[in-house]
């Protein structure tokens, strides 16, 4: 075995006891990292800070194995301190096991009230004092509140999907050894599927056909995925190849097993049980983005951006109707709502026949990868950009429910070095020439190029390639687990204007329209996410409001209603955290004035990591 299981014993904090040192494979953390000790009333608040961290951060991980893995942790003890293989484990959903979870939780909550006072810490400590109040109270208001290990079969179905999965992905192993923890979770898959069929209790209609799309990926995993990886990772061993087939039928067995429970047996909650509601909606916004905004003020602002953007999309869009053959209307300086409808859905359906062929999605993210090398060499909008570390591949089939189109998984925030991965989703084979056109009117080439920009450099993994530098080691891990969503979605989005500014095609109006398009979107996630959850707004409107508003097709719109109902607050994430960052960089410029350094400036915000954004601006500003 490798060193790092030979070296696995860990002495770690477990929640109830007092701080102990600590220390964990895979970069994790240890309380004599936490921070400087010393004789000051701040230096021993923080210390005190960093032990909680350590101990909550840890304690995620033991309590749910399958996220443990895609975290990079590996190995972790149980409330009574004896070991656990964390790898070989699946997670607990019961019950009794989320009971347990939630009288961690709660007791964690009422040590960190008791044992760390704001007052004591500087504008950083505080940052992450916030990040750990507001993580715990959410996930234990989402147990307890939202209970989705009761009703929502997603869970269950996508848990185990990552825990069968990432095994594969992540080489913390040689590759026999992973093989071999997927193989011991394997024996545990019918005793899972046993504890989801006595734990769910009913389930939103959308909930469980999506559960069972999943649940068909973690089934061609175990038919077609695992065997080849054997062949091609493991050379065929031929121990682990008998192994499987001996496990393979029993677990295809519980698979079918749990897909029949859920079509037949599992009583169907009502169909709008997926929505939040007001009140549970606004609380949870409160602790998601750390008391940043509410749905009101946020309703209200994407609503008269979204007006505002229209009109200005009209303007570019005008000068470009004679080259590409669209009639203008009667009076170019004030036409009608219905000619501004048309006229801009022309032009954005004309800049959208420069596409891709059917298989060409992955091919285009990866040419737009090293153009965008060649324009930041140099350094002149931030330092770091390499992504040496960065693999680029389909997604999963497990995933594809939640990646429609493709995304990001950073490095594991305990183990970074082993790199990050830019999934694309391939169309599906099944889909007819229209939907398939549809798609790839909507993802054209210049689309493809700013979710390039986005998703990898100088976006999301180049926000987490800083966050990985983040010091002391306690405080990395919080910011990476537990992080601000606003902050980095905001960040990657921002990041797309950079390019746009610092490229010629933020000089060609057709890409100028199509990232204007991308801001309309984002503005119709808020108006959807809220409108879903707290206003009662029906499938039709939701569609009406993409398709029509803002110009997505049909397929793009019909995945994005999906998603909206399986998740909530997360689609808020890139307007909110844009137009912060838009702000933050404008105060900045404002305070520096002719001396303002716009690498400088990036470096800095950067270097912090996802810090709450009300937060991140007192630290970048000083306080001010």
């Amino acid at each position: 075995m490798q060193a790092r299981r030979a070296f696995a014993a860990l002495l770690l904090a477990t929640f109830g006891c007092g701080p102990r040192a600590t220390t964990t494979t895979g970069g994790a953390p240890t309380t004599g990292d936490a921070a400087t000790a010393g004789p000051t009333a701040e230096g021993a608040a923080l210390e005190r800070l960093g032990a909680l961290a350590s101990e909550f951060v840890v304690g995620a991980m033991t309590f749910a194995p399958s996220q443990a893995t895609a975290q990079g942790y590996h190995r972790g003890r149980d409330s009574d301190d004896l070991p656990l293989d964390l790898d070989t484990l699946l997670d607990d959903l019961t019950v009794e096991g989320v009971t347990r979870r939630v009288g961690v939780l709660a007791d964690f909550e009422r040590r960190l009230a008791d044992g760390v006072a704001p007052a004591a810490l500087d504008l950083e400590g505080r940052a992450d004092l916030q990040l750990l109040r507001d993580a715990a109270a959410l996930e234990r208001w989402t147990w307890e509140e939202v209970a989705p290990q009761l009703h929502d079969p997603t869970l269950w179905v996508e848990r185990l999907g990552k825990a069968l999965t990432f095994p594969l992905l992540l080489p913390y192993d040689p590759p026999a050894e992973r093989a071999r923890d997927v193989l011991a979770r394997l024996e545990r898959v019918a005793e899972y599927v046993a504890r989801a069929r006595a734990t769910l209790q009913d389930a939103a209609p959308v909930w469980v056909e999506v559960a069972l799309a999943a649940n068909d990926g973690n089934r061609g995993l175990v038919r077609e995925l695992l065997p080849r990886f054997l062949a091609d990772e493991c050379g065929g061993d031929p121990d682990l190849l008998a192994a499987l087939e001996v496990a393979a039928p029993d677990v295809l067995a519980a698979l079918d097993e749990l897909d029949a429970f859920l079509r037949d047996e599992l009583p169907r909650a009502d169909p709008d049980a997926w929505r939040l509601g007001t009140d549970r909606y606004a609380w949870k916004l409160a602790l998601a983005f750390h008391g940043a905004t509410t749905p009101e003020e946020l309703l209200a602002d994407a609503e008269t951006e979204l007006a505002a953007k229209r009109a200005a999309m009209l303007q570019v869009a005008l000068p470009l109707l004679a080259e590409l053959g669209i009639a203008g209307p009667a009076d170019p300086v004030a036409p009608t709502p219905g000619e501004e409808q048309a006229l801009l859905a022309a032009v954005l359906e004309a800049i959208g026949t420069d596409r891709v062929a059917r298989d060409g999605l992955l091919g285009a993210v990866r040419q737009a990868l090293a153009e965008t090398d060649a324009v930041l060499t140099g350094g002149t909008l931030l330092t770091h950009v390499a992504h040496d570390n960065l693999s680029l591949g389909p997604t999963p089939v497990f995933m594809r429910g939640l990646y429609g189109v493709g995304g990001l998984v950073p490095p594991p925030p305990f183990e970074p070095q082993l790199g990050a991965w830019l999934w694309i989703t391939p169309i599906p084979e099944d889909w007819d020439e229209a939907r398939v056109e549809q798609k790839l009117r909507e993802y054209n080439r210049e689309k493809l190029r700013l979710l390039a920009w986005h998703e990898s450099v100088p976006g999301y993994f180049t926000h987490s390639d800083y966050a990985s530098r983040v010091a002391p080691t306690w405080r990395r891990l919080l910011r990476s687990v537990y992080g601000d969503q606003a902050t980095v979605e905001g960040w990657s989005t921002y990041a797309e204007e950079l390019m746009l500014e610092a490229t010629p095609h933020g000089r060609d109006p057709r890409m100028v329209l199509t990232y204007a398009k991308e801001e309309l979107r984002g503005l119709a996630n808020v108006l959807l996410d809220v409108g879903l959850h707290t206003r009662s707004m029906t499938d039709d409107e939701a569609l009406a409001l993409m398709t029509e508003r803002t110009f997505q097709e049909r397929a793009e719109a019909e995945g994005k209603l999906r998603r909206a109902k399986l998740s909530s607050t997360q689609l808020c994430t890139y307007y909110l955290g844009a137009s912060a960052w838009r702000e933050l960089r404008a105060e900045a410029e404002r305070a520096a004035g002719a001396a303002f350094d716009l690498r400088a400036f990036h470096d800095r915000a950067l270097g912090e990591g996802a810090v709450p954004l009300p937060l991140l601006r007192e630290i970048v500003l000083g306080g001010s």
